[in-house]
């Protein structure tokens, strides 16, 4: 039997959507059927793996640098098969193999190779470069213990389970476990920006998350808080006035007083845990400037001040900058209008800073919806990569990431230690102290869901947004 004319472009693009058609196409049915056979028996078992695996496994599959380089394999030998079904496709339909329509055959089946291969490498390369990948139990659950008086002498050691808090009078102490289990994260911002020098840790929040109901709640500690002790119940006098976002750089220059990676952020986490009264599980540092980054990579963020203010707006160099202003009202910034939103202190103080912060991460949130988080994947892992460092391990990522999308907005309540959270005693440097036991009193009530105080939560359309 004669072989069949076909057109060389119908043939390989047949091969380019089912490597073999065009080979069936052209008379060659035997080699055709083959790799029919080949390609579809492939998607099915694929197909069938992802239908029957729980998503927290293809999440640890997608998130493990291993497999994420074989998958990478995978597709590259994918890739070569289709290219060579429609090479051989194009040439049993009498195309000469130097012509243009081969070309462009050769680059559409090549192109979502190729752009996997690249996205796939560039996860890995953020999964081994920002996240360590030693491995670690599972998330133990948090827990607060509630005094029956509140003289606290002296705040609890972190890492205790269950944590009691001791007092200078006999009492009686009950342990709530907070959910089964409770994660708890240290966030911080650093302002390592332009118009700054060094790493100050301007932004201090701490988010604990119940991965059962979804529920989550995050307390703000201003910059300036003072009065704060280590776990050891050593007093921290810091680098210059004894406030919290002195404690980074005190840590980095007291290396040998504090383990991990990074002293600077175990000095952070030791101070802060001492103070709140709860363990903290990971923590998180995004220096302002990958704030800015990231903002702009998912488009920019929508805010709502509720009253007018100024704030500088840096360039490239410390020393170029403007001061704009801020209008009331719903308005849409880019990532240097929203550092700027976030960082002024100008006509303002750091409670009011506070409340924009808050508001931002509401937006942050509603702005890394699908559709630009996938949109904008590249550029996310580039920040993430040059710009936050952590210590939550690779093999804990698919947890996260499972419970993440069940965290609505309107299920946060924030809690910012504003003046009310201070004390009539003072400092060496004369600041007010920090009271440590209505600190660590209005987290345990918040937690336990007996809280009656105010609290905020994370709308991005409140007047409470500065």
């Amino acid at each position: 039997m004669s072989r069949k004319r076909r057109s060389p472009v119908v043939a390989g693009l047949a091969s380019a959507f089912v490597p073999g058609f065009g080979q069936i196409l052209t008379g060659a049915k035997a080699a055709g059927w083959m790799l029919v056979l080949t390609s579809a028996t492939t998607v099915v078992l694929v197909a069938w793996g992802v239908v029957n695996t729980e998503t927290q496994g293809l999440l640890a599959m997608i998130t493990n640098p291993d497999l994420v380089l074989v998958l990478v394999g995978v597709n590259v030998v994918f890739g070569l098969i289709r290219l060579l079904s429609v090479t051989d496709a194009w040439r049993r339909a009498d195309g000469k193999l130097l012509r243009f329509g081969l070309v462009a055959l050769v680059i559409f089946t090549i192109a979502p190779h190729a752009a996997f291969a690249y996205v796939g490498l560039e996860a890995r390369s953020t999964i081994v470069t920002v996240f360590p990948t030693e491995p670690v139990a599972s998330p133990p659950p948090s827990f607060v213990a509630i005094s029956s008086t509140t003289t606290t002498t002296k705040p609890p050691p972190p890492l205790a389970a269950p944590w009691t808090i001791p007092t200078s009078s006999t009492t009686t102490t009950t342990t709530l476990p907070l959910g089964a289990p409770r994660i708890t994260f240290l966030l911080l911002g650093g302002d390592a920006g332009p118009g700054r020098k060094g790493l100050r840790t301007d932004t201090v929040m701490v988010a604990t998350v119940d991965t059962v109901t979804g529920s989550a709640a995050i307390f703000g500690l201003p910059r300036n808080m003072a009065g704060l002790a280590f776990s050891d119940g050593t007093e921290f006098f810091g680098t210059s006035k004894g406030i919290l976002n002195e404690a980074y750089e005190y840590g980095r220059k007291n290396a040998d007083r504090f383990e991990g990676s990074d002293p600077g952020v175990t000095a952070v986490r030791d101070i802060v845990s001492t103070t709140i009264g709860m363990p903290i599980d990971h923590y998180l540092l995004v220096d302002m400037q990958g704030f800015a980054e990231l903002v702009d990579t998912l488009g920019g963020v929508t805010v709502n001040p509720s009253a007018a203010f100024v704030a500088p707006l840096y360039y490239e160099h410390p020393e170029d900058y403007e001061m704009i202003t801020f209008s009331p009202g719903v308005q849409h910034l880019d990532g240097a209008h929203a550092l700027a939103y976030a960082r002024s202190r100008t006509e303002s103080n750091d409670y009011v800073r506070m409340a924009r912060q808050r508001c931002l991460v509401a937006s942050v949130l509603a702005a890394a919806n699908p559709y630009r988080v996938m949109s904008g994947l590249i550029g996310i892992l580039d920040v993430i990569e040059r710009r936050v460092s952590t210590d939550i391990p690779s093999n804990r990522l698919p947890f996260f990431i499972n419970f993440l999308p069940s965290i609505q907005s309107e299920q946060i309540t924030f809690v910012g230690f504003d003046n009310d959270y201070r004390t009539d005693t003072y400092t060496r440097t004369g600041l007010q102290a920090a009271d440590v036991p209505r600190i660590q009193e209005t987290v345990a009530d918040v937690l336990s869901g007996s809280w009656e105080g105010p609290v905020t939560n994370l709308d991005v359309s409140s007047e409470a947004c500065g």
